[in-house]
């Protein structure tokens, strides 16, 4: 008797696998899928829902099987389940312009003593008022001060001579005298605390600052546009279709595979894919746009996965990660995921942070003069002098003198 094999036929009515058994096509499934009451069909197994996963923070379901993430402030270790805090303050001091202190999941930014913490991550300089007892003898008019001074009553650390301190006289009840201070950048001067000048410039420059060409912006032109923007001061908006992304300088659109036009506009409507538009998304794609001709996701910028909702590793940048940052990796603080544009280490500066600072300055993009005595040289990362004060006096610019626990403060009127 000729036996025949129940799954050449329509694989047997088995959605996955079929083996011939003696009662005829026994179905089973490809693993992270469970084989439903019919003894046919397949249904994905959510292992998140289930908690059979092993991921530390967050799970995500995936056809057959899931993957890990973490949240913000967290990257996801190498066993793929686990999550590690990120230090922020270890890249560019996380953004904050004078301390930062890391926490678990994210970062707290502080401001030296005689500045106030603004949107976060910025630091502005207060009006102080000084007693007759600190200062001596003053009247209406204009300082230059030279000296600053590790104290309650004290202009701050990186107040010199280019900042130009008014003193207002301001006379209260009970003969009790203060002096208010407004600072101002004196002509010439610009940028954070008037350490600029139009010799930081790449090119030309007037009264308010560096005056950048098309696509570069910030104190000294270091900058990119941010993405989504091009032109003289970035005003420009980019017009690009379908995740095409443009030109800092031109505004001119690059295209995703499968997409043309000047605008990016020859593409398939959002949620279909194929030759003529005709075959339907992945329905895990955010809001299903994919890859016109092979129709897996398209992600933002920046991200990647089959859902999109992982972040790019290290170095790599744009749609789908697929693009290679091209950074000094030593030197490079972060490269941005979604524009590619490298952001250097302290004391690195350049379009891939090749470049260290000049010569007596300092810090993130350079910005900062050594505050050093006798014109020495500082560490471009840190600015800390690289050489001692005389003896006897003291300050990053060696001009407080040291007095039996107590500090001595040079003002000239």
């Amino acid at each position: 008797m000729e036996v025949i094999n129940s799954c050449l036929e329509n694989n047997g009515g088995c959605q996955h696998m079929c083996r011939h058994g003696p009662g005829g096509a026994v179905c089973t499934c490809h693993p992270g899928y469970l084989l439903q009451p019919d003894r046919r069909t397949c249904q994905d197994e959510d292992e998140c829902e289930a908690r059979t996963h092993r991921c530390q923070q967050e799970c995500v379901n995936t056809a057959g099987g899931y993957a890990c993430a973490c949240t913000q402030g967290y990257i996801l270790s190498s066993d793929t389940f686990t999550c590690v805090d990120v230090d922020e303050c270890e890249r560019e001091n996380g953004g904050c312009e004078h301390e930062c202190r890391n926490t678990q999941g994210s970062f707290v930014c502080s401001c030296r003593s005689g500045y106030n913490l603004i949107d976060f991550n910025h630091c502005e300089i207060v009006d102080y008022q000084y007693t007759d007892d600190y200062l001596g003898q003053s009247s209406r008019g204009d300082l230059d001060l030279g000296t600053a001074l590790e104290d309650d009553f004290t202009v701050p650390e990186d107040t010199s001579a280019k900042t130009r301190d008014t003193w207002e006289d301001i006379t209260y009840a009970e003969y009790s005298k203060f002096h208010t201070v407004h600072t101002r950048c004196v002509p010439g001067h610009f940028g954070p605390n008037c350490s600029l000048t139009c010799a930081d410039c790449p090119g030309q420059c007037d009264t308010s600052g560096c005056l950048c060409t098309p696509g570069r912006t910030g104190p000294t032109c270091s900058l990119t546009c941010p993405p989504g923007f091009y032109g003289t001061g970035c005003n420009e908006v980019c017009r690009c279709e379908n995740d095409g992304t443009c030109d800092p300088m031109t505004g001119n659109c690059t295209c995703p595979p499968g997409v043309s036009g000047d605008l990016c506009e020859d593409g398939c409507p959002a949620g279909y894919y194929g030759s003529k538009c005709e075959r339907r998304c992945p329905m895990m794609c955010p809001n299903m746009r994919c890859n016109r001709v092979f129709g897996f996701c398209e992600c933002d910028p920046g991200r990647f996965g089959p859902k999109c909702n992982m972040p790019c590793p290290a170095l790599t940048w744009g749609p789908n990660c697929r693009h290679q940052c091209q950074c000094q990796a030593r030197t490079t603080a972060r490269c941005h995921a979604e524009s590619g544009v490298c952001e250097c280490s302290p004391g690195y500066v350049g379009s891939d942070c090749s470049q260290e600072c000049l010569p007596g300055r300092w810090g993130a993009g350079c910005l900062h003069e050594c505050q050093c005595a006798s014109g020495a040289t500082c560490h471009p990362a840190t600015g800390v002098c690289f050489q001692d004060c005389p003896p006897g006096f003291t300050g990053s610019d060696c001009t407080i003198r040291k007095l039996a626990n107590s500090l001595y403060l040079i003002v000239t009127i």
